[in-house]
C-alpha cells in the first residue's frame, strides 16, 4: 500500500467537468476565481485539466513559454487574486490584480492528500483486520478501527487529559480568610477578604496566619481602582464560529457545520469556510448593520445603536474568504430552521460585537491589616463594568471575566467597595468574622470540551477550517469517546483508550501531534518550492513504512491494551481462570500504568518546539527491543492459556490476542473465553 500509485477519480454524478468543458468551448481565455489557498490552487489544476483543452483557439507557445495573451499563463489561462466579494474587490482583482495560478501551493496539496490516504488505508486495514479477527463476537464483525494522522492527534488530545485526571494526585492546601462588616444606613455590608499570602502548602503556616490575624479590629491599609479594557471580539471564522456554538448553543462541531452551510445556500450568511478574521477594507460593514436594524425581535437593543466602532486590524488574512458575517438578507425563523435560527442570531451577535466598543472594567481591591501591630495583610476585590461595550451584544455576563463565586455575588448585587464612600486608607472598620484556615484540595483539570479541543488542533496544526470538525466527528462516531451532552466534554471510551496507550508503548510518534506537524512542515516546503512532492512524499512513506512494520511486530500490545481497559470498566466482573492469567494481567496493567504516566506527562508547549528533545524524539524512529516497557522481557512466563473478565459488550473478551495467521485454540475461541496466548505473546516466534 505505500508503494501503490494513486489515481485521481471524479465523481460523475454531478457532471461538473461535462459543464465546465460545454461552457469553454465558447471561450477564448480562462480566468480562474478560486479561493486564494493552496486548496484553491489545486482546485485551479483541475479545472485547467478539464477547461483549457476545450478552449476555443490554443495559442501557439515559443520556446520560451511567450504566446498567446501578453501574461497569462500558457497563452490563454489568468488567476484572479480576491479575498472579499465585495463589487469594489472584484473589480479591483479583475482590472489589476490577474496573475498565474502557482504550482507549487497545488503540488503540496497532493502530497498531503496522497500521505493521508495511504497512512490511513495501510494502519486502518490492518487494524480492522487484526480486530475483526480476534474481537469479531465481542465488538462486531463491523467494527473498523481506523487511524488517521489527524484523526489520531485528535483522540490523542482527548486520552492525554483523561490520563491526567486518572494519574492526578490531590495535594492538600489551605486558606486563611477573615470577613469585616461595613456600616451602611441599612444593614451593615459583609466583606470576606484573604490572605495575601495565597494558597499556603504548610498547615502550621496557615494556623500561625489565622493566629497573628487575630483579636483587633481591621485597618485600611489602602484602596486602590484599575480599569481594564477588554477588547471586542475579532471578526468570526470558522474556529470561532464552532466554538461558540459549541459552548453557547451546544451544537457540536459537525452540526455547527452543517447548518452553516445550509445557512449560506439560503443567502442569510457568508460562506462558513475561513481562517481570515479580518475585515477587507472595502467590506460594506455599514449594509448589513442597516438590515440587523430592523431584527428588533430578538437582536439587543446594544446591537441595533449607533455606537459602532472601526473593526479591530489585529486579525489574521488568509487570503481564502471573508470572514462569516451575516448578509443583507435578513434571516427569520422560518426560513432558518430551529438549529439554523439559533446560530444564525450567534452569527449576527458576533458581526455587531465585532463593531462594538471595548469593554471598560473596573477592578477595585482593599487592602486590610489584621492582628496586633497589623502584622498580616488580607484583601478583597471586585469588579464591576464602568462600560459594557460589546458584551451587551453578546448578553455576556460581566462576571464572565471573573475567578470566584465572591466576586460574581459582588456583581450581581451592584456593590463595589467605595460606592458607599466606607472605604478609605487607615480606616478601622470591624471584624466580622476572626480569621480562620480553610482545608482545601487540588483538583485536576476537567476532561476536554469540544471548544478546548478545536483550539489545540488549531493551535498544534491538526487539520483545516474545513476538517477540524470532521475530525472531531470521526472520533465521536467510531467509539473512540463520548459526549456529554451538558457539558459539552469529550471522555474517551475503552477502545480509544487502548488504541492510544497501545501507540504510546509501541511507536507514539504515530500520534503525537508533533509529527502531524513535522509533515505538514514539509508540505509548505513544497509551497515554497524549497522541495519537490516525490522528495518529501518519497521520504515521509519510507519513514512511515518503516513505523508500520514496527507496529505490526508490536501489535499484540492492542488487544492486551483493550482487555486492561475493558477490565477497568467492569472491574467486579469475575475471572474463570485465575490462577493463570494473574501474572498478565499485573504485567498488562503495568505497561497500561506505563502508558498513561508517559502519555499525563507530555508538555503540549514542547510539542510545539520543533527542536524540543520531545518533538526530536518522537520524530525519530523507534528502536527494536530498546524499551522495556514494549519489550516481551518486560512480560511473566505464561500459561498455556488465559482468560479475563468479561467485556462489557457480552461474552469473554480475550486478554491478548495473536497476530494474523498465528496459532489459536479454535475450541477457546468458540467459547470466547479463552485463547493461546505463549507463542502469540512472543513477536519472534
Amino acid at each position: 500500500l505505500f508503494r501503490a500509485p494513486t489515481v485521481h477519480c471524479e465523481d460523475p454524478r454531478p457532471r461538473v467537468s461535462e459543464h465546465l468543458a460545454q461552457e469553454a468551448r465558447d471561450c477564448d481565455i480562462l480566468v480562474l476565481w478560486l479561493d486564494c489557498d493552496r486548496e484553491g490552487e489545486n482546485i485551479c489544476f483541475e479545472v485547467i485539466s478539464v477547461a483549457r483543452p476545450c478552449l476555443r483557439s490554443t495559442p501557439t507557445l515559443l520556446p520560451d513559454g511567450s504566446g498567446g495573451l501578453p501574461g497569462a499563463w500558457m497563452g490563454n489561462v489568468m488567476r484572479a487574486f480576491f479575498s472579499s466579494l465585495a463589487p469594489a474587490d472584484l473589480c479591483h482583482a479583475m482590472t489589476t490584480g490577474l496573475g498565474h495560478p502557482n504550482w507549487n501551493e497545488s503540488r503540496s496539496v497532493d502530497a498531503r492528500q496522497e500521505l493521508d490516504l495511504k497512512l490511513g488505508v495501510a494502519f486502518s486495514r490492518f487494524q480492522t483486520r487484526f480486530f475483526r479477527e480476534h474481537f469479531g463476537k465481542q465488538l462486531g464483525k463491523q467494527l473498523s478501527v481506523t487511524y488517521g494522522p489527524c484523526q489520531s492527534p485528535t483522540l490523542w488530545f482527548c486520552v492525554q487529559r483523561h490520563d491526567q485526571i486518572a494519574t492526578f494526585q490531590p495535594t492538600p492546601y489551605w486558606n486563611v480568610h477573615a470577613s469585616v462588616a461595613l456600616a451602611t444606613d441599612a444593614a451593615p455590608l459583609i466583606v470576606r477578604c484573604n490572605s495575601t499570602r495565597g494558597d499556603l502548602w504548610d498547615h502550621a503556616e496557615a494556623v500561625d496566619v489565622a493566629s497573628e490575624a487575630s483579636g483587633t479590629p481591621a485597618r485600611v491599609e489602602v484602596v486602590n481602582t484599575n480599569r481594564a479594557v477588554h477588547a471586542r471580539p475579532l471578526p468570526l471564522n470558522t474556529t470561532a464560529m464552532l466554538r461558540a456554538a459549541s459552548d453557547t448553543l451546544g451544537i457540536g462541531p459537525a452540526d455547527t457545520m452543517h447548518i452553516a452551510e445550509k445557512l449560506y445556500l439560503a443567502g442569510y450568511t457568508t460562506y462558513p469556510r475561513t481562517e481570515t478574521s479580518m475585515f477587507a477594507a472595502g467590506f460594506d460593514t455599514g449594509a448589513v448593520l442597516t438590515t440587523l436594524s430592523a431584527a428588533t425581535e430578538w437582536l439587543p437593543a446594544a446591537a441595533r445603536g449607533s455606537c459602532f466602532v472601526a473593526p479591530r486590524d489585529d486579525g489574521t488574512n488568509a487570503g481564502d474568504h471573508p470572514p462569516i458575517t451575516p448578509t443583507v438578507k435578513l434571516g427569520t425563523q422560518k426560513g432558518c430552521g430551529q438549529g439554523g435560527w439559533q446560530l444564525y442570531q450567534l452569527i449576527c451577535r458576533c458581526f455587531v460585537a465585532a463593531l462594538s466598543p471595548d469593554a471598560l472594567l473596573d477592578t477595585t481591591t482593599a487592602t486590610f491589616c489584621l492582628g496586633p501591630g497589623g502584622g498580616e495583610q488580607f484583601s478583597a476585590e471586585v469588579t464591576v463594568a464602568y462600560s459594557r461595550g460589546w458584551m451587551d451584544v453578546l448578553q455576556m455576563p460581566t462576571y464572565h471575566y471573573d475567578i470566584d463565586e465572591d466576586r460574581r455575588l459582588a456583581h450581581e448585587a451592584h456593590v463595589t467597595l467605595c460606592a458607599f464612600g466606607l472605604l478609605h486608607d487607615n480606616t478601622v472598620v470591624e471584624v466580622h468574622e476572626e480569621a480562620q484556615t480553610e482545608a482545601l484540595w487540588t483538583a485536576p483539570p476537567p476532561h476536554l470540551t469540544e471548544s478546548d479541543l478545536i483550539s489545540l488542533m488549531e493551535t498544534h496544526g491538526i487539520g483545516t477550517d474545513a476538517s477540524m470538525a470532521t475530525h472531531i466527528s470521526n472520533v465521536e462516531r467510531r467509539g473512540y469517546v463520548t459526549l456529554d451532552g451538558g457539558t459539552r466534554q469529550l471522555v474517551p471510551s475503552a477502545l480509544g483508550l487502548a488504541l492510544i496507550h497501545a501507540y504510546t508503548l509501541i511507536d507514539e510518534g504515530l500520534v503525537l501531534p508533533c509529527v502531524r506537524a513535522g509533515m505538514e512542515a514539509q508540505v509548505r516546503r513544497i509551497a515554497k518550492g524549497e522541495a519537490s512532492l516525490e522528495q518529501v512524499v518519497g521520504g515521509a512513506l519510507r519513514n512511515f513504512e518503516s513505523r508500520y512494520h514496527h507496529f505490526v511486530r508490536k501489535a499484540y500490545l492492542l488487544p492486551l491494551m483493550l482487555a486492561v481497559a475493558l477490565a477497568h470498566d467492569n472491574p467486579a466482573a469475575p475471572s474463570a481462570d485465575l490462577h493463570s492469567s494473574s501474572s498478565l494481567r499485573l504485567a498488562g496493567s503495568q505497561l497500561w500504568e506505563e502508558a498513561q504516566r508517559r502519555t499525563a506527562l507530555i508538555s503540549l508547549s514542547a510539542l510545539l518546539d520543533p527542536t524540543s528533545p520531545l518533538s526530536q524524539s518522537a520524530l525519530r524512529l523507534p528502536m527494536e527491543a530498546t524499551s522495556a516497557s514494549t519489550s516481551t522481557a518486560s512480560l511473566p512466563s505464561l500459561s498455556p492459556s488465559l482468560s479475563l473478565p468479561p467485556g462489557t459488550r457480552g461474552g469473554e473478551i480475550p486478554a491478548t490476542a495473536g497476530l494474523p495467521g498465528a496459532p489459536r485454540d479454535e475450541e477457546a475461541e468458540e467459547g470466547g473465553a479463552e485463547i493461546i496466548t505463549g507463542a502469540l505473546l512472543d513477536p519472534t516466534s
